[in-house]
């Protein structure tokens, strides 16, 4: 895996976690979405497609009232950013 899918699956967990508290049947298509997304993650599918996963549950969680833009962007940031703007880059003081 890469430090990318790395990162990912650490939001696969959270988002997993975040439905076994709100009591989510196994039986939900979220459920099983983030599962699928959970074994993409492990398995190493296109970093691209796993982003579109990503902000669909995402997008899903939110609605549902589990968690809110901000609280993921929070989340996320610490995550993402170093991989995406790697220390010394000029892009991540912007």
């Amino acid at each position: 895996m890469t430090p990318y899918h790395d990162a990912l699956h650490k939001c696969a967990e959270r988002y997993r976690d975040m439905q076994m508290d709100a009591a989510v049947s196994v039986e939900d298509p979220l459920w099983k979405f983030t599962m699928e997304f959970m074994f993409g993650c492990r398995d190493g599918l296109p970093v691209p497609k796993l982003c579109r996963w990503l902000g669909y549950i995402q997008g899903l969680l939110i609605e549902r009232g589990y968690t809110t833009v901000e609280a993921e962007r929070d989340w996320t940031r610490s995550l993402f950013r170093p991989l995406d703007f790697p220390e010394g880059s000029d892009a991540q003081s912007r």
